[in-house]
């Protein structure tokens, strides 16, 4: 009853102010808005809507004194759209721009500043980490993680892709009042049919009540939503995935690109608060985010911790392709494998991982400078050929570097997988070759294992404050 009197409040208050709402294909009047209604499958009609509904949340959200002006931003950018003419590409990039810029504006208002409790539970992990760094200097941030580890306290229901008519069952943990709130959500939206979810119950809150978190992987993002239970409804399923799948709402979701990537997120509870705590890795580095589940978490309590190494480049003999497969690298490609060019790799490696240490982004050139010199007459064309080993692709950690052997310039990419462990320790690959090679590469191309990086990692230092949430 409160949203519906609010919302009919808005609609007032935009009809005062002459707002149109979303296109009536039936009184489509511009050459724009008759382009958007014949759209194929209604795909930008669809967009219009939750473009509308988007401005109208904004509008809600904003001061008294703020409404008039955003009126008048949208009304321009309505002018700056119709500018498509029948562009469909063009009138696809407006409605994306523009769903990015309100959910922006949106994430401002609703930004949740860390209190006191959360720098406490901060200093508090911190500390944990410390102390088992006494005892162990390669995992003490996933002992402390462990310790605050809410994990027994979820139950989870699995993965479920639903069809028109699926009735699921409820489990056994479940209590009745709460399958009967599940129950009420719009749980056959097509997004959720296409992106077979993830259920799981926690009181997120502390107020007694299990809430409903969601978790859907699609389009190589880890998308997730808490839905807080109210009384005997979750909030409506349908809604979180049919627009913030689009619109990434900060009260509601969260999500990161996960494609080769050295992130994870356990629930932890310190000092009596639910977080989401989100590690983010790399080269030299974890970055751990404390993040309140239902707050708009621009910024966010993080701890990094910082790595050193003691690797050995090795020659992995086994090679990913047989010696006759055409993939194969061409002999005069391949680093030489000569005892002084071993201690030249070996040196270069060290040195890179020492640059790399504590940084939480590649202290190294932009990829539009050369690694390695171009020769004077290279097409401009041709000049990635030295600025990069090749096109980045799967592994989320890269790190192209130069070597220099006998005045030749190679360039050298390290690769590292997300495998770190107490067995294994480092699990890398280290790629080599001359800079003037002319490369054409695929994904299947580069993945050749020439050199492999094994070794230990050891703390060598722990930072810790506010900082902007990497999902931002």
């Amino acid at each position: 009853m409160r949203f519906s009197l609010i919302h009919a409040l808005v609609l007032i208050f935009l009809q005062s102010l002459a707002y149109a709402g979303p296109i009536d294909c039936r009184k489509a009047k511009t050459v724009a808005e008759n382009a958007i209604c014949r759209s194929e499958h209604d795909y930008l009609v669809e967009e219009d809507k939750r473009l509308d509904r988007a401005f109208v949340s904004l509008l809600k959200a904003l001061p008294e004194d703020q409404k008039a002006i955003a009126l008048t931003g949208q009304k321009k950018w309505l002018r700056l759209r119709d500018k498509c003419q029948d562009d469909l590409s063009c009138l696809r990039d407006r409605y994306s721009e523009r769903q990015q810029a309100i959910v922006a504006r949106r994430k401002e208002l609703s930004a949740y500043k860390p209190d006191d409790a959360d720098m406490e539970a901060l200093s508090q992990l911190r500390t944990t980490i410390q102390q088992y760094m006494i005892e162990d200097k390669e995992f003490p941030l996933e002992k402390a993680l462990q310790k605050y580890s809410i994990a027994k306290e979820i139950l989870s229901m699995g993965n479920h892709c639903f069809a028109p008519g699926d009735r699921l069952k409820r489990p056994k943990r479940v209590a009745a009042n709460e399958w009967a709130a599940f129950s009420t959500l719009s749980a056959y939206s097509e997004s959720m049919r296409s992106s077979c979810p993830a259920f799981s119950w926690l009181d997120v809150d502390g107020d007694g009540q299990r809430d409903l978190l969601v978790a859907i992987y699609a389009s190589n993002s880890q998308i997730e939503a808490v839905l807080k239970r109210t009384g005997k409804t979750f909030g409506d399923i349908g809604h979180v995935f049919e627009e913030l799948w689009y619109m990434h709402d900060a009260d509601e979701i969260f999500a990161w690109d996960c494609k080769g990537c050295d992130e994870d997120a356990v629930w932890v509870r310190i000092n009596g608060r639910v977080y989401r705590a989100f590690r983010n890795g790399g080269f030299g580095i974890n970055e751990v985010f404390l993040l309140r589940p239902l707050k708009g978490n621009i910024e966010a309590p993080r701890i990094v911790v910082k790595y050193g190494y003691s690797v050995k480049v090795v020659y992995d003999k086994s090679g990913m392709f047989p010696q006759n497969d055409p993939r194969r690298w061409q002999e005069e490609l391949l680093f030489p494998y000569t005892v002084q060019n071993r201690r030249s790799l070996q040196a270069a490696t060290t040195k890179i991982l020492e640059l790399l240490k504590g940084q939480s982004k590649s202290p190294f050139r932009k990829k539009s400078s050369a690694l390695c010199p171009i020769p004077k007459g290279t097409p401009k064309g041709d000049w990635s050929t030295y600025t990069q080993y090749a096109e980045e692709s799967y592994p989320a950690e890269v790190v192209d570097f130069p070597i220099w052997v006998e005045r030749i310039c190679y360039i050298a990419r390290l690769i590292s997988m997300p495998l770190y462990t107490r067995e294994d320790g480092i699990f890398a690959h280290l790629l080599v070759r001359k800079a003037d090679a002319n490369l054409s590469l695929s994904d299947s191309d580069w993945d050749t294992d020439t050199f492999r990086v094994i070794g230990r990692r050891y703390v060598v230092g722990i930072d810790s404050g506010l900082a902007v949430s990497p999902r931002y």
